[in-house]
């Protein structure tokens, strides 16, 4: 067997471990939430050209997924995204249904609850800037 490449991450544990030794000095005060409130309600949402055009595509893509995997999907439309929620339970089920849709994605995340898998993925209509700059979404996204 050849190891052709392979990169390794610390764990949690190891970043945990550094910053322990820091102090608490290190540690910057966390923002009261009326702050960041504010900040959000200052972000401005701008379109991204051309993707209007493609909103029905990931819709129907993510709605076809859904029927023949037989997945339980949840697509829900924000300000500036359109969002399809998989979740398979117990274990049953394929992700063989993610081929076509990573494509057209702009971001994926995947958490458990209990015992289902809940696989979000994004797609962006509307870039949200603060203070001249992207916050979402992050360039590589796109």
């Amino acid at each position: 067997m050849t190891v052709l490449y392979e990169k390794n991450y610390p764990s949690l544990s190891e970043v945990a471990a550094a910053l322990a030794d820091r102090g608490p000095d290190a540690i910057p005060e966390p923002r009261p939430i009326e702050d960041v409130y504010k900040d959000v309600a200052m972000a401005k949402k701008v379109p991204i050209p051309g993707r209007d055009e493609r909103i029905a595509e990931f819709i129907d893509t993510a709605r076809e997924a859904s029927d023949e995997f037989m997945v339980s999907v949840k697509i829900l439309l924000f300000e500036d995204r359109v969002q399809a929620r998989y979740t398979l339970t117990d274990g049953l089920g394929t992700l063989k249904f993610l081929s076509g849709l990573i494509d057209l994605a702009d971001s994926a995340s995947f958490i458990l609850k209990g015992k289902a898998l809940v696989i979000t993925l994004n797609f962006y209509t509307h870039s949200t800037w603060l203070n001249g700059r992207s916050l979402l979404p992050q360039p590589w996204e796109i």
